[in-house]
């Protein structure tokens, strides 16, 4: 089988389910394992895809996704190849991808092992963070922070995030300076990605509310599906000590 991987968190998760060799092709974002990329084809970025690239290396599966993937390109892509278009919202969304990947890659065995760890996992996280208030941004200038229907909130909410911006419409919001200081926030969590936030980024956002605790966070642990959802837990674990 020749499977093409349009979305990092993917790649991760097809090689660790034992699917390298069918790998054929990643993005320039596919930075797990970090070798893939020098192995593997590269078909560009998750939202500049060379699409005749990827028609060229006749692929049996493109695995692509809803939020990740420009609609025109997969629009484009659908017409001659055959792709698997996902929408992952929430945790519970995640098993049913990775069981999924292994009923269409025939590695059905490995797929429901790694989520039953997974879940087993999940189980023992479950409010680690005891409900606390948090204001999780993915954008600096303009300041954009999450909403509700997004893969983020539900995995915040599950480690026991209660988030600010739950209301506010839209996926990823913008948000402004004075919005931030009329909120009641526990903690300003500052994402690793999409905009990799640093140290020296607390100080700005410790002006805009003045009793939030501005915290680092990892964004792959928060965004990434796939078997990244393994890894996770223990990651929240050693951070939840640091709070």
């Amino acid at each position: 089988m020749r499977i093409i991987s349009l979305v990092p968190s993917i790649t991760e998760l097809l090689v660790d389910l034992g699917l390298e060799d069918q790998l054929i092709a990643v993005t320039k974002y596919c930075v797990h394992p970090e070798y893939i990329r020098s192995k593997k084809e590269n078909i560009g970025g998750t939202k500049t895809l060379d699409i005749d690239l990827i028609r060229s290396l006749n692929a049996d599966l493109i695995i692509a996704n809803k939020e990740e993937n420009q609609k025109d390109q997969i629009e484009k892509l659908m017409k001659s190849e055959h792709i698997w278009l996902t929408d992952i919202r929430s945790i519970e969304d995640n098993w049913d991808f990775i069981m999924e990947t292994g009923k269409r890659c025939n590695c059905t065995e490995e797929a429901n092992s790694l989520v039953a760890k997974a879940k087993t996992e999940w189980e023992d996280i479950q409010n680690i963070f005891q409900y606390k208030t948090a204001l999780y941004f993915i954008w600096r200038k303009p300041y954009m922070t999450i909403g509700k229907n997004t893969f983020i909130h539900n995995v915040l909410s599950k480690i026991g995030f209660i988030s600010v911006s739950e209301h506010l419409e839209g996926n990823y919001p913008e948000i402004s300076t004075d919005w931030i200081a009329d909120q009641n926030i526990d903690f300003i969590l500052l994402s690793s990605e999409p905009y990799a936030f640093k140290e020296k980024h607390k100080s700005e956002f410790a002006q805009f509310n003045a009793s939030a605790k501005i915290k680092l966070i990892d964004g792959e642990m928060c965004s990434w599906y796939g078997s990244r959802m393994l890894k996770a837990p223990e990651y929240f674990r050693t951070l939840a000590k640091t709070f």
